[in-house]
């Protein structure tokens, strides 16, 4: 069964921290052109981080420089090859971010966007570091973050994708059906409340088929698997073809069709799946870290199954392979490079 065999998905919205971002320091031509400036400058690691959040402060003001830190240190976490400098960037940004929050009031517009700068941190450092309370904190973040966003808000909706992504994150470690729940709920109120045609549609999609295809497992039911065979459907369709979210989207779509194979037997599903997952693969830039290697050892488990079932060896050969490369992404998590290993093993075994 998937479930058994260390199937995860995962959501991050980065468009809408992007959005937050932005709404939180504005749209003034200057402050963008800056900070692309200092974005270019962190990739190169030409500010050590105290004296960039310095520089930023004294440029921009307190609350802007700060963020602008913030956004530093979590580009150089995700380009960082060393776990221990990439952990040590993302607990400063946090640290900045909880600051920050400090001296906004609530009612203040820009809370809601630096409560989902913090929410996006937090959810990084669990998928690194595996901490149970940095999940707690991210949804106790998120829910404030919906709160603060009323109706007809344009950031709503993705606060509602965000808070469900990590709600069904928690499910996973903890089990309990009203995480699993809640998600659904604030999935589908956020795919209700975008737009056909809105670029953020697709991603809360994905994420709601995702927390689907997980309760289906845990209940059979019917209605769920077919609801998240739909959902992850129309995220791959709707989406532009260039988009760089689409290869998460194909992911969480080849698992839920796993899922439809354990349902159905039916070795179509089973392919559709592998050849879906395939595109995923393909389709992620180097350097994606765990997202990459997590499509890569969900193919991997999707071709041994195959293997099994059929008993071609080319599809045992390919298992092996891809979970090789999986084990072998430096840059991804070490608690997932783990889940990697025994599922690479089991697929060396069935040689």
């Amino acid at each position: 069964m998937p479930g058994g065999h260390g199937w995860l998905s995962i959501g991050i919205s980065e468009r809408h921290f992007e959005s937050a971002f932005r709404h939180v320091i504005g749209c003034c031509s200057c402050v963008s052109r800056y900070i692309q400036l200092i974005r270019n400058r962190a990739r190169r690691a030409l500010y050590p981080a105290g004296v960039l959040s310095i520089i930023l402060g004294g440029r921009l003001g307190t609350r802007e420089g700060a963020l602008a830190a913030v956004r530093a240190r979590l580009e150089r976490f995700e380009t960082s090859r060393d776990p221990a400098l990439a952990l040590g960037e993302l607990d400063g940004a946090i640290d900045l971010v909880r600051q920050v929050l400090s001296t906004i009031p609530a009612g203040d517009p820009d809370r809601a966007g630096m409560l989902n700068v913090l929410y996006v941190a937090l959810q990084f450092r669990f998928e690194q570091a595996g901490v149970l309370a940095d999940l707690d904190e991210a949804i106790r973040v998120g829910r404030e973050a919906v709160d603060a966003t009323p109706e007809g808000h344009p950031h709503r909706p993705g606060n509602l994708s965000n808070l469900g992504v990590v709600l069904r994150m928690r499910f996973e470690q903890a089990g309990v059906l009203a995480d699993l729940d809640e998600a659904i709920r604030a999935g589908r109120e956020a795919v209700d409340a975008t737009p056909e045609g809105h670029p953020g549609r697709p991603g809360n999609l994905s994420n709601l088929s995702s927390a689907l295809g997980m309760r289906f497992m845990r209940s059979k039911a019917l209605a769920d698997l077919d609801e998240a065979i739909t959902a992850g459907r129309q995220a791959v369709q709707t989406a532009i073809p260039d988009d760089r979210h689409r290869p998460r989207w194909l992911h969480n779509l080849s698992a839920i069709l796993v899922y439809q194979f354990d349902r159905t037997g039916e070795l179509a599903d089973l392919d559709e799946a592998i050849a879906t997952g395939r595109k995923a693969v393909e389709a992620f830039p180097e350097g994606q870290s765990t997202r990459s290697a997590m499509a890569l050892s969900n193919l991997g488990i999707a071709l041994r199954m195959r293997f099994e079932r059929a008993g071609v060896p080319a599809d045992l050969d390919e298992a092996i392979a891809a979970g090789r490369e999986a084990v072998l992404v430096e840059t991804a998590s070490p608690f997932f490079r783990v889940g990697a290993a025994r599922s690479w093993g089991r697929a060396a075994i069935g040689m």
